[in-house]
């Protein structure tokens, strides 16, 4: 198989993934309950946690779908960054809607968080910085 092909379908495989995560993301903010039952006091970290988990492993697959689109780094770390802050305000509007779901500011500030430490870790990976 040329080369080029490989590269196609590596493409395809990695935005493929990226935007199966973000269908995950989408339908897990549209649940109203979770299987699990969770007391007020574990909620709040377990939610947070959840956040971090889901947004830092986006984050990284849209970084690499970027990259296998073409994209150099500090470019795909920028517009990955740009996507997962302006996403993760649809979702906590899109949140809003589900009963007994709200908006949370601090969560979309912790998937933002998610994303930057994605960020820094490929930049020190790389040895570069985002100035």
């Amino acid at each position: 198989m040329p080369v080029f092909v490989k590269k196609i379908y590596q493409n395809i495989f990695n935005w493929s993934v990226a935007i199966g995560w973000l269908l995950m993301i989408f339908y897990l903010s549209s649940r109203s309950s979770f299987p699990v039952e969770l007391t007020s006091s574990t909620y709040n970290i377990i939610s947070s946690l959840t956040h971090v988990f889901l947004y830092a492993v986006w984050a990284w697959l849209l970084v690499r779908a970027l990259k296998s689109s073409g994209s150099k780094l500090k470019r795909a770390l920028i517009c990955a960054f740009l996507i997962v802050i302006i996403y993760g305000a649809f979702d906590e509007w899109h949140q809003s809607f589900t009963p007994p779901r709200e908006m949370s500011l601090s969560d979309w500030l912790i998937d933002g968080l998610s994303a930057l430490i994605v960020i820094y870790y490929y930049s020190w990976k790389n040895k570069f910085t985002l100035k």
